[in-house]
């Protein structure tokens, strides 16, 4: 009996195991254009700028333009709709959310007021900014002539002997075996088995509903040197919450099936932990009108926990012939699944560029590298080399564009941005592909400011609902508003 738990526990932590895969990996190498309404306005185009608290999060050098003290805070709500198309019908989801941008001080201390050569200020900062909004709800419905769900459990199941199905797959196969979707070929205690839907022709729907997002506490430190040269470094500790609620269903609308009705998988799955990165960046001053800056990103060493559980229900016109029981409805539930691993993410290589037009206006430009297929998955009691292969096959190296703007008119000040993701996937040229566009509008005066950006971002995307080698690609297609406002004081 001891010997059937220890098995019954490594299975479960196998299966668990086996969840965290090439799209985690992705998830949590990936940022946006987040932070204060100033930096969000201009595309987060701040890397030779500098002057504001979001840049720690790319050139930390940018902190060491600054000559006073400065406190400021950001909220921001955010409007996502993703479209979604199954088998050529459309549906769409929406998912609206308030949170926090960046909470963050700065320290400057000048040197000597008098002297603008050598050390001339040092600064320290402590933030608080938002790095990657989790937050998206996708509904997809449409008619499958070809497939089901329970085609993907029947390939998972064949070779398991009844005896031992329950135990083998309890967030799957094992489900689908109680609830009589899953039958035995005989019997007998064999390996073989049958599932009610066998081709296809049957209505699958489903809700995902995501929340959370990574928000990293930096502590930072930076320098000016003669006006001329900046240099700062920050050490990151990213928080990480992210929830996934899913509502699978698969109904036989058209009444073809024999015995079955319908059935539902229900999925909750929630990862948290923290991480750890160090970053490093410089600007220089060539002359008045132009900076040129760069910065380096250590990978991410996250250290995450999951926790998961599963539930299906099934539905039948009439009596399953495989049931000793009377009833037309039944339930299953999967155990609570639990795994700690590990994440790192790829390094970051950033190089800046901004041009200053006289005292009313300046133009920037950053370009970001990162290489997603070195990302990589870790565990002390699992080995991810199947899905650390599949990251180095699917993912590729690709850059990261963001143009931004400012113009003054003192006290009033204008901003734009423009931002590009380029595509992490090794085979697809638009799947990934993320574009925002900014505006922004403040109000600045010597000891305070006001500063509000609205951004519109568009994301393409592709969606299995399980083996690609089963159902189609769902496409998707997400549009975002961010409505944000910084609120910040000098001292």
């Amino acid at each position: 009996m001891r010997a059937f738990f220890v098995l019954l526990i490594a299975i479960v932590w196998s299966f668990n195991a086996a969840a965290q895969d090439e799209v985690d990996a992705l998830r949590m190498s990936q940022t946006g254009v987040y932070g204060t309404s100033r930096f969000v306005a201009m595309g987060g185009a701040f890397g030779a700028l500098g002057g504001d608290l979001s840049v720690v999060t790319g050139n930390p050098a940018g902190l060491g333009v600054y000559r006073r003290s400065e406190f400021s805070f950001t909220t921001a709500m955010f409007l996502e709709t993703t479209k979604a198309t199954h088998f050529g019908t459309k549906d769409r989801g929406n998912k609206f959310n308030v949170n926090f941008g960046n909470l963050g001080i700065v320290l400057a201390k000048l040197h000597d007021k008098t002297h603008q050569t050598g050390w001339v200020a040092t600064q320290l900062a402590f933030t608080y900014n938002k790095v990657n909004n989790f937050n998206n709800r996708t509904n997809l419905i449409g008619f499958n002539p070809t497939s089901s769900l329970l085609d993907h459990y029947l390939m998972d199941a064949q070779g398991t002997f009844q005896s031992d199905l329950e135990s083998y797959n309890p967030f799957g196969a094992g489900l689908a075996w109680n609830t009589f979707l899953l039958n035995p070929v005989d019997t007998i205690d064999s390996n073989s088995y049958t599932v009610l839907v066998s081709n296809g022709g049957i209505e699958q729907s489903k809700a995902i509903t995501r929340r959370g997002g990574v928000n990293e506490v930096a502590i930072s430190v930076s320098a000016n040197y003669s006006n001329q040269l900046y240099i700062g470094a920050s050490l990151g500790f990213p928080l990480v919450k992210y929830t996934e609620t899913s509502v699978y269903r698969e109904e036989d609308v058209n009444d073809t099936i024999a015995y079955l009705n319908y059935f539902t998988q229900e999925d909750e799955y929630t990862t948290t932990g923290n991480g750890i990165n160090f970053k490093i960046g410089i600007i220089y001053r060539a002359a008045n009108w132009i900076r040129i800056g760069a910065a380096f990103h250590t990978p991410t060493f996250y250290s995450l926990s999951d926790e998961f559980k599963t539930s299906m229900n099934a539905g039948f016109d009439s009596i399953p012939e495989w049931s000793s029981s009377s009833e037309r409805e039944y339930e299953a539930n999967s155990p609570d699944g639990s795994f700690d691993y590990k994440i790192i993410s790829p390094m970051r290589f950033i190089g800046n560029i901004a041009f200053v037009i006289g005292k009313i206006g300046l133009l920037s430009a950053d370009y970001e590298w990162i290489d997603y297929s070195t990302a990589s998955l870790g565990s002390t009691s699992f080995s991810y080399s199947s899905s650390n292969k599949e990251i180095a096959n699917k993912y590729t190296g690709n850059g990261i564009l963001k143009i931004g703007t400012e113009w003054r008119f003192l006290p009033f000040v204008f901003r734009g941005g423009y931002a590009l993701y380029g595509t992490p996937y090794k085979t697809s040229t638009q799947k990934g592909v993320r574009t925002s566009y900014s505006l922004g509008f403040g109000i600045r005066e010597d000891a305070l400011s006001l500063d509000i950006a609205y951004v519109f971002s568009e994301t393409r995307g592709e969606y299995y609902l399980y083996s690609s080698d089963l159902v189609e690609t769902t496409i998707t297609s997400s549009n975002s508003h961010q409505l944000m406002t910084t609120l910040a004081f000098r001292f």
